[in-house]
Parts: C-alpha cells; structure tokens; sequence
C-alpha cells in the first residue's frame, strides 16, 4: 500500500526509469529476433472479425522496406510522421517504418473535424499524413487551408493497395511493402542516443478546445516494457483503440515484451455479441478495453457462449459501478481479476485497483497529494480536493504549447490532473468527479457521477448521464438525464425510474426536469463519457 509523509503519498515501489542503451524501436526489433531463434513464429496482432493476422516474421523486414521508403520520400530523423489511423492490422508498419528513419511518431484520431486535422498538420509540420481512403478526404480539405510552407507534401493510404486508383493528391502506403529496403537507415547513422529524446506523440481528447500534442520520450517507452505476471503466449484481446496511450502499447509490452497474442476488434466491428463470440472462438484470458465496452458487455446477452477462458479483465477510461462489476462476474464465471488503472495521456499510470469502489495503491515511482483548491495546500486523510500527481510517465511537453505545458505543473513538478479525490488513512486513493464537470445546485457544487452512479445501480439501466438545465420561467436549475436500457428492460419508464432513484437521492440531487430513455449515449474513442455533448443532443 501507499506511504503517507507530510500529506504526501508515495508509493512503496521506487522506480528508476529505465532508458535504455539504443533507441527504443531496435531493443523491440531485437526482442523479436531473439524469440524467433528461441521458439520460433507465431501470430502477434489478429483481426478477430477479419481473422488476418501479422506474425512476428513478418515484423522486421517490412518495417525496413517501409522506413526505405519513408525515406525515399523525406523523412528524416527528428521529423514528425503524422499516422491518423484507427485499429486494423497495418497501424504498425508506419510506426516502425517512421521509428527505424529516426522520426518522431505522431498517432491521432482520423474521427477528428477537419479544422482539428489541420491544426495537428500545423503543430507537427508534418509533410508525410498515413491515413485512410476515407479520411483522405478530410485532409485534402485541411490541406487547401494552408499556405504552401505548411502543406502536407505525401498523403499515403494504408488501406489501398498499389493497383488501386487513389484520389487525386494521394498515393498507397502498401506501395512501400515492395521497396528494395536499400535506403532503410542504419543504427549508427543517427546521433548518439538521448533518453530523452521525443518518441511518440499522443494527443489529448480535445473536449476543451483543440486537441494538445503530448510528447514521449524515448525512456518513456522503454517503462512500459514490463514483465507480466500472465504467461507467455496468453491469448489476449482489445477493443482499446491504437491511436490511444493504453491501446497503442499492448501490442508492444504484451504482443512482444510478453509475447501474447493480440486479438483485437475494431470500433465499427465492436458489439457485446461479436465479444462474446472472439471469448469463445479463440478462448481469450486476458481483456483490455475502455469504460464503454465494458458496459457494453455487461448488460449484453451472452447465453449460448463460453465464456470461461477469461480470466483478467482491465478496464480504463472511467470508475466502473459495482453494478456492472457484478454482471461481469455472473458472464465470465472464471473471472479472477478486473484490474483498474486510474492515470491519463499527460503522466501515464498513477495508481491501480481490484476494487471498482476506489483508485488503490500508487504505481511504482508515483508520488500524490491533494490539494485544497483555494489555498492550494496539501490536504490530509479524509479531506477531498485536486488530486496533484508526479510519476516517471509524465510527459516532456505539450507540442508547441508552452504556456499550456506551464500551467500543468506546481511548483515542485507535480501534474494538476483537474480531478477531484481524497486518500483515507491506510493511503488507499479514491476518486470524486471531474472539475470541470461538476454542477452547482442551490449553492453546493455536487458530482454527476455520484447522481449517476445511483441510476446505473437500478436493475435494467445500461449507463446514463446527467445534466443541468436552467429553466427561464422559475430561473431554477433541474437535473435531466438521459440514460440507455438493456434489451430486456422492457417495464422501464421514465416515471418508474425517477421513483427509484429520487428514493435514494437527498433533496439535494432530486431528478426533477425531464428522463430521455435513447439507444444510445456519446463517448470519446477511450470510452470516456461526453457529458457536454449529450447535453447539446438531448
């Protein structure tokens, strides 16, 4: 469990960060070669839908004719190769090929509006985009937006292959599998290695403004390579996406640090129905997804699966309810562990949890504390405030935001994660709400999770969010929801609902204003809850 010293919590485990003697992509390449002389081929990533699949073989020899060709076209090292891809079996061969020429990775959601498309081009001056045919389109349009300086010079399409016509301004990514590989840099041809150098690029949702670049360096990486506890081999699975931080490294600390099989089922292939059956078919032990597919999952119907090959379950993106812990358990009766992890893009892992009604203990080398938010003073057990944190993760910089990179630190280097939170007295860390999302009723500042928190614990109810809503006749703030039901929760109304849960709500958190029942509600790729959104649709 975590220490306490001066209202500081650290964790039990030290950690010094690892960094390395070479650059990040040749230690994953030569943990490769190692294991094919050891134990020979096997499958790393599959489509579990498609089922084609990537073997470790396959690995080293494409990344070099792809980086040959990358090459060919400009790249350099300390470039920005710009890769707007969603999950699918070539999402790797651009981060390789970009690695191996010495470039910096940037990885971005392609769902992005096209303004947002063209600020990223102009924060990473990328002159290479790796995108989709449909997505092409979107960055043909940002394009045009441009002064020439800025333009992006190669569009390449990852899912065309090289006799397919491409739109006017783009070309085929799959064209460089074919390269003769001749002009694939070589180790010794960059600068001497610096941990600290910049690796990878994540960006942040954007659900304030424009999404933020967060830059990781090459150590970085070099820490999530971590010895599972699970056995080599294990067949794993993830509906995580691989533009995201938790997504984009399992299949590298687990599909080839571990040596897991990665099974993976794309956002538009993903329902709780085609889950249950890639458990079944290819007898899946460990399950990494976000918060949204775990609910999914939950109240789905798995009658007519097997579903006891499942033994860890690791969701992320949001506290999960008691409620949807116990129907994970009831479906996969096997199940030993759902493991928690409380972090985000800018620090990484802060802390992990079995228990679905706290944060738990801090991850090796975290440090916490919370802090008042008027005085700024460091809270004790039992007192709630912004949860402060410093790990090894945290990140260099955001790309060419240095008053936002500023403004994210205190004085003593610790990230304000705009959460709200307490530790009790044996350090165990809980979490609260979103700041920025909590609502002001008759003067006090209350939480929409712990309003829908007793909503989703009513039998049939998949997930709701709640909102304010100012009423111009009486200029009074009521609470609205609106929610999604499980198939089978057909005497569900809105007015049974309101019943059973104003019955456990203080006055305080009455449901008064309208309850919208609606297929569904709107998340952000990692399965987050768009509170803001649904107010605007609803």
């Amino acid at each position: 469990m975590n220490t306490l010293k001066d209202n500081v919590l650290y964790s039990k485990e030290p950690y010094t960060l690892e960094s390395g003697k070479r650059r990040y992509i040749f230690h994953i390449l030569d943990l490769i070669q190692k294991e094919l002389r050891e134990s020979g081929d096997r499958d790393w990533l599959i489509d579990a839908v498609l089922e084609q699949s990537v073997r470790i073989s396959h690995v080293k020899g494409r990344s070099m004719r792809v980086a040959s060709g990358l090459k060919k076209l400009g790249l350099s090292h300390g470039d920005i190769l710009h890769i707007s891809v969603s999950t699918c079996v070539d999402f790797y061969w651009p981060v390789f090929g970009g690695w191996l020429c010495g470039a910096v990775v940037s990885v971005g959601d392609p769902n992005l509006s096209v303004e947002a498309l063209r600020a990223q081009i102009q924060d990473t001056k990328a002159k290479i985009v790796i995108c989709t045919r449909e997505t092409a389109k979107k960055y043909l349009e940002a394009n045009k937006g441009l002064a020439e300086p800025e333009r992006v010079k190669h569009i390449l399409l990852v899912d065309v292959s090289p006799w397919q016509d491409c739109p006017p301004g783009t070309s085929s990514f799959r064209k460089l599998y074919d390269d003769d590989g001749s002009t694939c840099p070589t180790e010794d041809s960059f600068p001497a290695y610096d941990p600290k150098e910049a690796s990878l690029i994540n960006w942040t949702s954007g659900t304030t403004g424009m999404p933020k670049g967060v830059v990781i360096s090459q150590e970085h990486m070099y820490f999530y390579l971590r010895k599972s506890k699970l056995a080599e081999k294990t067949a794993a699975l993830t509906t995580s996406i691989f533009f995201h931080g938790g997504g984009f490294q399992l299949p590298l600390d687990g599909g080839i640090n571990n040596k897991f099989q990665i099974h993976f089922i794309k956002p538009d292939d993903f329902s709780a129905e085609v889950l249950y059956q890639t458990v079944d078919k290819y007898k899946i032990q460990f399950y990494m997804c976000g918060y949204a597919d775990f609910n999914a999952i939950a109240s789905g119907d798995s009658s007519g699966y097997d579903l006891s090959s499942l033994q860890v379950a690791m969701p992320a993106g949001a506290q999960i309810s008691s409620t949807n812990v116990e129907k994970i358990k009831s479906k996969f009766g096997k199940l030993q562990l759902i493991y928690q992890f409380y972090g985000s893009t800018e620090v990484g892992g802060i802390s992990a949890s079995f228990n679905s009604d706290n944060l738990g203990a801090l991850r090796q080398g975290v440090e916490v504390y919370i802090r008042d938010q008027v005085t700024g003073t460091k809270l004790g057990p039992g007192q709630e405030g912004e949860i402060m944190a410093k790990t090894p993760t945290t990140m260099l910089y955001f790309l060419n935001r240095e008053k936002e990179t500023s403004e994210l630190f205190d004085e003593n280097g610790f990230v304000f994660m705009g959460d709200l939170g307490y530790f009790d007295e044996n350090g165990t860390l809980f979490y609260r709400e979103r700041i920025k999302e909590l609502l002001k009723l008759k003067n006090y500042w209350v939480g929409p999770q712990t309003i829908e928190d007793v909503i989703e614990n009513i039998p049939g109810v998949a997930e709701s969010i709640v909102w304010q809503k100012l009423y111009p006749e009486t200029m009074e703030y009521v609470l609205e929801v609106a929610l999604t039901v499980e198939k089978e929760a057909t005497n569900l109304t809105p007015e049974n609902i309101r019943q059973e849960a104003n019955s456990k709500l203080d006055d305080l958190k009455q449901i008064t204003g309208r309850i919208l029942i609606v297929k569904e509600l709107p998340h952000n790729p990692q399965g987050k809850k768009l509170r803001k959104q649904a107010r605007k649709m609803f």
